[in-house]
């Protein structure tokens, strides 16, 4: 395969000063960064046996679900999980549980612990957050874990107020109320306005998740923004409006809040390969390789996951092949439509992806995993051309 043409130092300065101030920032971040491992580490990965076709969908995934609805207060529903190493040694789980009920109005956040990412056991005896837990006195879903220095936070979606809201623990069990990170009319965060629709099909219903990444010595995180036009019983008056869109947003006070930096990032969806689709969700499975950042979103529904790559944060490409589907009998459901909200977690050697199959029809769900045998720069070196 020819070497990619490298331009000379001078003129990639002058392009770098024609862009606009935060892709300049980004750029400079990525120009900074450590180069692509190239074809050695592709072809090491791939004497591995590490990169089997078709890329990437090189994560094999279990058969019987890592977490099955068993309390009273996850109903049949245990969806939206999110995997973080905690202080303790253990592996946390935060997940949403009872996520149909009431329309969503019943959901909490659970939490399980595991010491080998594949057996889980639940702490305590109720949610840890939300249902009156935490200081968070309504329904609370789509937990984002995050450790900050010594301090961990617990991110959320407030159903009561449509924003993404944290807590803060030292031990990561015990949580308390902190504020409002993202607050749904946050000032840019609109979808652009259609002088035939009404008002409200360019306002944002709710932001559903958040998940993030470091670059540049500050935390960017990647929002989903559900919008009112095709996730209520108003869709048919908002026509060809994106139901759910991924936006960019950034911190410069420690990840205790968020301002919009870039977004709808519709260049997610402008490679995929596959119908398109008015759903581009997710935002919470990110790591980051030798200054390339990688995301796993769920797209469409019926949903199936897919892997998008950038080197700014703004510009994204989605591999047209799917990570992996759904089938109607995934992890045991009656008709499962989504293999969607994933988290990804980097230990012993393998990258674990977590996920949930949903039947949206019997208002039921149960969470998955999916491993590849290798590293998330292994991960990386597996997209190299030379590997496949």
């Amino acid at each position: 395969m020819p070497e990619p043409v490298r331009l000379p130092a001078s003129a990639r300065l002058l392009a770098l000063a024609r862009l606009p101030a935060l892709a300049r920032f980004l750029a400079l971040t990525c120009l900074l960064a450590p180069a692509h491992p190239g074809r050695a580490a592709a072809d090491a990965a791939l004497a591995q046996g590490l990169c089997p076709p078709p890329w990437p969908a090189v994560f094999k995934q279990a058969t019987d679900p890592v977490l099955a609805p068993e309390r009273d207060y996850e109903q049949d529903c245990v969806v939206e999980p999110n995997v973080l190493l905690g202080p303790d040694g253990l592996y946390h789980m935060a997940y949403s549980c009872n996520a149909f009920s009431a329309g969503g109005r019943k959901e909490a956040i659970g939490l399980a612990t595991s010491a080998d990412l594949l057996h889980w056991t639940r702490y305590g005896k109720a949610p840890i957050v939300g249902d009156g837990q935490a200081g968070v006195a309504g329904a609370a879903g789509m937990a984002s874990q995050l450790r900050v220095g010594k301090e961990y936070r617990l991110y959320f979606r407030n159903h009561d107020s449509g924003s993404v809201d944290y807590l803060t623990s030292r031990d990561a069990y015990h949580y308390r109320y902190a504020g409002t990170a993202i607050p749904l009319r946050a000032p840019g965060l609109s979808i652009p306005a259609d002088p035939g629709l009404p008002d409200y099909c360019s306002r944002p219903l709710a932001l559903d998740s958040c998940g993030f990444i470091q670059a540049g010595g500050l935390w960017w995180a990647l929002v989903e923004v559900a919008a009112l036009g095709r996730v209520t019983d108003s869709a048919d008056h908002c026509p060809g409006r994106p139901g759910y869109t991924l936006w960019l947003f950034r911190s410069k006070d420690g990840a205790r809040s968020f301002q919009p930096a870039a977004g709808p990032l519709d260049t997610l969806t402008a490679s995929i390969g596959l119908p398109k689709t008015d759903i581009y969700a997710g935002g919470r499975a990110n790591f980051t390789v030798r200054g390339a950042h990688y995301t796993f979103p769920h797209l469409g529904l019926p949903s199936l996951l897919a892997l998008s790559k950038s080197g700014d944060l703004i510009h994204w490409r989605t591999y047209a092949r799917p990570v992996f589907g759904f089938n109607s009998r995934l992890l045991g459901l009656k008709a499962c439509n989504q293999a969607a909200d994933a988290s990804v977690i980097q230990a012993q050697g393998k990258t674990y992806l977590f996920y949930d199959g949903t039947d949206n029809d019997h208002k039921a769900g149960r969470i998955g995993v999916a491993v590849f045998p290798g590293t998330e720069a292994d991960l990386d070196a597996c997209r190299d051309p030379s590997a496949r």
